[in-house]
């Protein structure tokens, strides 16, 4: 199974020390694509000239076909909700490849696969040659760029990739002999992984990142230090990286002097979407892409900058510019998207908030037949019902339920909502939840393949040999110590025989399915076979829905079928944030399709004909957690989003009373989308007045009621 990682450095700073110098003072060993084929500048200009396609931009509006013309420097693209980025963003791809730059020579950087994806589809269907282009997240391209030179960080072979739940086994298992002894309320395994994650995205002291997100914690700041480096160290010693490592060590590979020119040989023009998403450690990665030609353009709207939990801030952009002063500025100013008195809102929110850049959107839609609707209704129960009437009276009148979206701050104040599209037989979809590579089954599936290509994994060891009977804890670390040395299949199947009959149980079909992925069949028959192998067992642990489970094996059989090997699947599979159950339609009772109900940061970059706001109080729209002026502004962008992603109709509610009786307070967005607005108290509701205990001496016989008029002595 490959040669151990022992040879690996135990600091950040010996990383450093190893990176480029292993081999010598010559830097030709790191491996890199042929440099492609890039035009001299001046000849560019003449074919920029001649040959562009005028139809490529026949389409674009002055702002977007200046951005596309745009070739090379700096350039930040300030694209306002429903400009048509990612029209823009692919014809600029497409563009360049026709002015005769060489595909494999352009990078595009996304947040998500499906957004590369869709964008390279796209950029395709316009040139032929913009399938060779460079696209993926973040993650996916430092992972496939440190794996390719592993070697500069001592490795001998690639770095498995630790998904979030093997991070927090490895951390609990760290903590634990640190807290023998100690009465303190520790805060949880996974909270320690998530504000060592803050840490290192924003690049803060711990204590600073435990007082930004977890101040209670702030006792344990020695603690959390100590459990990072004790964390730093195993996966170094394991060869293993987590989410942030893959940033962290492809920022090491850029701003090393000798190794970062030859990383950045490998593209000439960088593109980067969703830039106001971005955080520290990212933009350290996009600077030092930028190099000295400094061919980066970047896409964004300040405005919705909404993930400052994950580190970004709503001033990147206008950090960019600060970074790179001749950086040419486009706004995309039209909006293809909304009716124009929903522009209007939207420009009254973004007037409110501090940006960096003035903007005011024009709707390319024209006026709607009606203004946006503050809808005052009675309470929760009321607004549930008001909203699936809105639904129910556009379906008879022609409509699709899939046009409208129920958006909220939090899912809580949703399950109202659901609860009476069931009662009413309202067919929706819950945008969020449970990921399918999330469930116990799919983890156990992707456990097998991962200690078969790194048998050092011992989270994932620990997972599969936990799952059988009469292996504790305990014995599960000493069957793992050993598991975790062998180099081969063969010597885990022997260990794995030897403790079955020590400890008296059996490991069903787990040797088998290890043997079962030692050949280079494709990974999805691999897996297939894996499956077959452990269905039994499986069938056994999950006997009550396994039918269900094993239709989530075959959607990922299905998944596996896009990826060339195991390796690549696996990596895939593990940073993809947005893997979702394939089979999902097939499931539901009728061909309609759903409602959508999505938080706000769910429903970023979707639109919707008809977007209905509940709760638009205080406590939800802002939300009860904003404290800070710096939560009070994200809470704002929050609103922004919500408001932005309506085509035609938006709806919010304002319900009298919450959930406990007490009077809600309006939300502090009234005041500014008052103007644009109209107030309407619905028909057939009424707004209660203060209620109480009924006064009366007559009692109920409960018992009576449910078990009958025998008497109980």
């Amino acid at each position: 199974m490959g040669p151990s990682y022992r040879s690996l450095g135990r600091s950040p700073e010996d990383l450093r020390r190893r990176t480029g110098r292993r081999h010598g003072q010559s830097s030709a060993h790191l491996r890199h694509p042929p440099a492609g084929r890039i035009l001299p500048r001046a000849r560019r200009s003449i074919l920029i000239g001649l040959s562009v396609n005028d139809e490529l931009i026949a389409d674009l509006n002055p702002s977007q076909r200046e951005a596309v013309l745009h070739t090379d420097g700096p350039a930040v693209v300030i694209a306002g909700p429903g400009s048509g980025k990612t029209k823009t963003l692919t014809k600029r791809a497409a563009r360049l490849v026709q002015s005769g730059i060489a595909p494999e020579r352009i990078l595009l950087i996304t947040f998500s696969r499906a957004s590369a994806k869709e964008m390279l589809s796209r950029a395709k269907a316009l040139d032929n040659r913009c399938q060779f282009i460079s696209g993926g997240t973040f993650h996916a391209t430092a992972t496939k760029v440190i794996n390719q030179n592993a070697h500069v960080f001592g490795a001998d072979k690639p770095f498995t990739i630790l998904d979030p739940e093997d991070v927090t086994e490895i951390v609990k298992r760290i903590i634990a002999p640190l807290k023998e002894g100690d009465k303190r309320n520790w805060p949880r395994a996974s909270t320690i992984a998530k504000i060592i994650s803050f840490a290192a995205n924003t690049k803060l002291p711990i204590e600073e990142a435990i007082e930004r997100k977890n101040a209670d914690y702030l006792e344990f700041v020695d603690e959390i230090s100590q459990t990072r480096d004790l964390f730093t160290t195993y996966k170094l010693d394991k060869g293993l990286l987590d989410y942030d490592d893959c940033l962290i060590y492809f920022a090491a590979l850029l701003e090393d002097p000798t190794i970062g020119p030859l990383v950045r040989r490998n593209w000439s023009h960088i593109m980067v979407d969703e830039y106001q998403d971005t955080n520290a450690l990212q933009l350290d990665i996009v600077y030092g892409l930028a190099g000295e030609q400094q061919n980066v353009l970047i896409v964004g709207d300040p405005g919705q900058s909404i993930y400052g939990f994950r580190g970004s801030a709503p001033d990147t952009m206008v950090g960019f510019i600060k970074r790179f002063p001749q950086t040419r500025v486009i706004k995309l100013e039209t909006n293809y998207r909304s009716a124009q008195e929903i522009v209007d809102i939207v420009n009254a929110i973004d007037a409110d908030m501090e940006i960096g850049f003035e903007r005011t959107l024009r709707s390319n839609q024209g006026p709607s037949k009606s203004k946006p609707e503050v809808r005052e209704v009675a309470d929760n129960v009321a607004e549930a019902g008001a909203i699936a009437d809105a639904i129910i009276e556009d379906k008879n009148e022609g409509g699709e339920v899939s046009n409208h979206a129920v958006l909220v701050r939090s899912m809580s104040y949703a399950r109202r909502i659901e609860a009476e599209f069931i009662s009413r037989q309202i067919p929706y979809r819950v945008v969020g939840g449970i990921r399918i590579d999330e469930a116990a089954h799919i983890k156990d599936l992707l456990s097998i393949a991962r200690v078969s290509v790194n048998p050092e994994h011992e989270p994932a060891w620990l997972r599969l040999i936990q799952r059988y009977p009469r292996i504790g804890p305990k014995s599960a670390d000493q069957i793992v110590e050993q598991l975790s040395k062998v180099t081969d299949t063969a010597e885990a199947k022997r260990i794995l025989a030897k403790e079955e009959a020590a400890r008296k149980t059996s490991f069903d079909g787990l040797g088998y399915a290890l043997s079962a992925l030692a050949s280079s069949a494709p990974p999805a028959d691999l897996l297939g076979n894996v499956a077959a192998i452990m269905d039994p067992f499986w069938e056994t642990v999950w006997k009550d829905d396994w039918a269900d489970r094993r239709k989530d094996i075959d959607a990922v059989l299905l998944i596996a079928a896009e990826h060339h090997t195991l390796d690549d699947f696996l990596t895939a599979i593990t940073l993809d944030h947005s893997l979702e159950k394939k089979a999902a339609e097939a499931s539901q009772k009728t061909d309609e399709k759903p409602v959508t109900i999505s938080t706000v940061h769910g429903a970023k970059g979707l639109e919707w004909p008809t977007v209905h706001c509940p709760s638009f109080i205080r406590g939800h729209m802002p939300s009860n957690y904003a404290q800070s002026p710096e939560d009070f502004g994200e809470e704002m962008r929050i609103f922004y989003v919500a408001v932005s992603r309506a085509m035609k109709n938006l709806f919010f509610y304002k319900p009298a009373y919450d959930a406990s009786g007490s009077f809600t307070t309006p939300s502090d967005y009234e005041r500014l989308i008052a103007p644009y607005v109209s107030f309407e108290r619905l028909v057939n509701q009424s707004i209660p007045v203060a209620g109480g205990a009924v006064k009366t001496n007559a009692r109920i016989d409960m018992r009576s009621k449910l078990l009958g008029h025998v008497p109980h002595n």
